[in-house]
């Protein structure tokens, strides 16, 4: 039986990063990941001879290549030893935050972002700028940092205004909160950080230009990827783990680093464990339109608006299959391109707030019947969000993404994309040398699970 030092448990993009940091000193690792595509939700397919990103709408934490060290995205790229220019990011050119009170329009430089917010809530100025220096301050990747505390609670004491409260909110929550209604408080500052103080950018190339990176430095190193090749029961013998596969096959290791979900993680425990972790509540439907070449959106700017038909947020699992009274409205191709480097067909993606339980069990006819619902909903919102003159004769094809599609590809219990509402920030599970990052460990976005993946293997794996 081939024994490893570390196995990985998921390909999503902490896995892949985890791997590749383990490659750089000489570890044995062998990289898990059950489906034939890397990159979990954050992939990539074909249809019609287009490339899709599945996961893609903007990545966050921007920073430009004489960027602050100190920078998430840039920690990332010096911890893997990736060169800056190798990314290929450009940046947004405006996103957008709705509501039929409020409108907000911003781009990568936060002082003009405050100044916006601060004029559109003049009697808030003061309290807004207080919490941006709580913000900056705070020190949101502690391992005990803001466990348990609300985000509402914190801006309540330097905000009144309940619009300016949702508005910040808003876009954060619909990019990276497994809470309904609330936020954990160090998850708030790690994402008001990323969206408002760096910014959203995404590869020229699309993911397929991390995922690619990411795997070509494993296989540099001699470690081994194994596509189409599932973990199942986790067992221990000494100190010694075993991990029974898919194939029949089973492989033995010192140390697991799993990108699978806490729960989901404990599971494949041969003595089930717990863990202090719930199965997630929230998540998402998703509509995409790849429009048909020589399709403009000439006078539409926006890379995302953030939108909420009500003025007051209410972000929580819907009464029905899904709804579209709030959401995020994508267009990709409102980035920064240079001349040649924009895709040839536009596409437009609507996301959604959805219930589980009217997706994952439908019979393949209502599940047929509730996805083209949601796709005529999903595109007359997308005319009416963006005052674009758009006709289904305008559609070369279109895909919707549902919890169903969720469950299949990242195994999060009830399709909940951003896994459970409570975080295992250390990384730990009873199970001594069985390790979580990813998703469940608590850093969101593109560059937070890569960041996740690189924090385990350096905490745990490299000592």
């Amino acid at each position: 039986m081939e024994k490893y030092d570390c196995v990985i448990i998921g390909g999503g993009l902490s896995g892949l990063a985890a791997a590749a940091r383990l490659s750089h000193f000489g570890r044995k690792v062998l990289l898990l990941e059950k489906n034939a595509n890397l990159g979990g939700l954050n992939s990539f397919y074909h249809r019609n001879g287009v490339e899709i990103d599945s996961g893609l709408h903007a990545m966050t934490n921007f920073s430009r290549k004489s960027g602050d060290k100190s920078l998430p995205l840039n920690k990332l790229l010096r911890q893997l030893r990736i060169p800056y220019d190798d990314l290929g990011l450009i940046e947004q050119i405006q996103s957008e935050i709705r509501f039929p009170g409020a409108s907000l329009v911003f781009d990568n430089d936060f002082c003009v972002t405050a100044a916006k917010f601060k004029a559109l809530f003049p009697a808030s100025a003061p309290g807004f700028d207080a919490l941006c220096s709580f913000i900056r301050e705070f020190d949101a990747f502690s391992l005990s940092a803001g466990n348990g505390l609300s985000a509402r609670g914190k801006i309540r004491e330097f905000i009144s205004d309940r619009l300016l409260e949702d508005s910040i909110l808003l876009p954060l929550m619909f990019y990276g909160n497994a809470c309904e209604e609330d936020m954990e408080l160090s998850q708030f500052v790690i994402m008001f950080r990323s969206i408002f103080m760096e910014g959203f950018c995404r590869p020229a190339a699309g993911i397929r230009a991390i995922i690619g990176i990411l795997e070509q430095k494993i296989e540099e190193a001699s470690c081994e990827i194994r596509r189409k090749c599932a973990a199942g029961k986790i067992t221990r013998e000494g100190k010694t783990l075993r991990i029974a596969l898919s194939d029949g096959s089973a492989v033995e290791t010192e140390r697991i680093i799993s990108c699978a979900g806490a729960n989901e993680t404990a599971r494949l425990c041969e003595s089930p464990i717990e863990v202090p972790a719930r199965d997630g509540q929230m998540s998402f439907v998703e509509a995409i339109f790849c429009m048909k070449e020589g399709f403009e959106i000439a006078g539409y700017r926006n890379a995302c608006m953030f939108f909420n038909d009500a003025d007051t947020l209410e972000y929580r699992r819907p009464g029905k299959a899904f709804s579209t009274s709030s959401g995020v409205f994508c267009c990709p191709d409102n980035f920064k391109y240079a001349d040649g480097q924009k895709p040839k067909h536009v596409f437009l993606r609507l996301t959604a707030l959805a219930n589980h339980e009217f997706w994952l069990d439908a019979p393949e006819e209502e599940y047929k019947k509730l996805k083209e619902e949601f796709r005529e909903e999903a595109f007359a919102k997308i005319a009416g969000l963006s005052g674009l003159k758009i006709r289904q004769e305008d559609i070369f094809f279109s895909d919707v993404f549902t919890p169903r599609t969720i469950l299949r590809w990242s195994g999060h219990a009830n399709g909940a994309i951003y896994g459970s509402p409570a975080k295992l920030k250390d990384g730990l599970t009873p199970v001594e040398n069985l390790f979580i990052c990813g998703t469940d460990q608590g850093f969101l976005g593109i560059s937070g699970s890569i960041l996740s993946g690189i924090s385990i293997a350096n905490k745990y794996a490299l000592q």
